[in-house]
């Protein structure tokens, strides 16, 4: 009777073995467990794999088959699950295998069972993005840095830029008759210069404005802001008469506050580069691309912009003025950052003394009719 149920219990306890094999073969995780005596006494095959061993290990203590891994977190760790009953849980770095290894430990049969899983890469990726967010970090320090220097500049130099454009414009009023032609064209120079300095520093704060601004997009009518851009070109230069084309009921999804800036920026440098044409003219419109979508353009009959590149303003590029010296266009890279912002794209076709044509797309619910 005795040894019929010694029999029955091995018996049970074989069932209950196969069982427990069958379950942890299946597992992604490497899984093995140690006696008593730290020796193998199972892997299931990701072990094998990873150890990248076979069945020769079984019966072997660990410790003489992986010596490297001796006086390190994984004995000192398993050497404390089986004395005290413990579980224990750590991540660890395994230099033979140059690898990053999660381990959870439990006390089994007066041994130790342990699963662990592959973590080289995970720990990579969280290195990368700690990386990133360093980078983001410093990134967006800079840039706070960059935008109080700047502002800092056009502060100091606003107040001398309006000495030079008011002192220079009462010279040309009160001494136009005392002044020699060349006198008057130099003069007339550093007004204009003054004039042009002026607008760049006002240029570089909306350029750092834009970093921070924050965005909230709408469905609007392009054709009423650039209507309202148009009438404050002609307010501001009642003498330069130029033919203004728009078309109407230009839809787009956009943020109302920058892509009015993008337009005037944009129309400004148009405006700036038909000053002097003898029938000046700036066309507004939008149609279909051969992508199927919808392309927004500014065209001009003016001097031009002095590249023919696709992706010319994605800097701030150059013009002509009247006497054939380059000018930085600041508006254009503004306008550019707006429309990437956006999703979109800015990009220029033009010719030396040809005139021009602005294309720029804003991805989203927009349309035309």
């Amino acid at each position: 009777m005795g040894n019929e149920c010694r029999t029955k219990d091995c018996e049970c306890q074989s069932e209950a073995a196969r069982q427990f094999a069958g379950i942890f073969d299946r597992l992604a995780d490497g899984f093995f467990t140690l006696d008593a005596a730290s020796r193998f006494t199972y892997l299931n095959p990701a072990a094998y794999k990873a150890f990248g061993a076979g069945a020769e290990l079984l019966g072997q203590v660990i410790w003489a088959a992986y010596p490297e891994a001796r006086e390190t977190i994984f004995e000192t760790e398993f050497r404390r699950v089986r004395e005290n009953s413990a579980t224990a849980e750590f991540e660890a770095f395994y230099p033979d295998l140059r690898i990053w290894l999660r381990v959870n430990a439990f006390p089994l049969n007066e041994g130790v069972a342990v699963s662990f899983a592959d973590i080289t890469g995970w720990r990579q990726a969280q290195q990368r993005l700690a990386d990133l967010d360093r980078d983001l970090q410093q990134s967006a320090r800079l840039s706070r840095e960059l935008e109080s220097f700047a502002n800092a500049v056009v502060h100091d130099l606003h107040s001398p830029l309006a000495a030079i454009v008011g002192f220079s414009q009462a010279l040309s009023e009160y001494a136009v008759n005392e002044l020699a032609p060349r006198s008057s064209h130099y003069l007339r120079r550093i007004e204009r210069a003054a004039r042009q300095m002026n607008e760049t520093t006002g240029a570089l704060t909306d350029f750092c404005w834009l970093a921070g601004a924050p965005m909230k997009r709408t469905l609007l009518d392009l054709s009423l802001i650039a209507h309202d851009c148009i009438s404050s070109l002609q307010d501001a230069e009642p003498r330069h008469r130029v033919a203004c084309s728009i078309a109407p009921c230009m839809w787009a999804d956009c943020d109302p506050r920058l892509i009015a800036l993008a337009l005037e920026k944009l129309l400004s440098q148009a405006w700036k580069d038909t000053v002097h044409h003898a029938a000046p003219s700036i066309d507004i419109g939008a149609e279909l691309g051969p992508d199927k979508q919808m392309w927004y353009f500014i065209r001009h009959n003016g001097m031009g912009l002095g590249t023919t590149t696709s992706d010319g303003v994605t800097q701030p590029v150059l013009h002509l003025d009247s006497d054939g010296f380059a000018a930085a266009g600041v508006g254009p890279a503004i306008a550019k950052r707006i429309i990437d912002r956006h999703g979109g794209a800015l990009w220029a076709v033009a010719q030396p003394r040809e005139g021009a044509t602005v294309y720029f797309t804003l991805p989203g619910d927009s349309a035309s009719g």
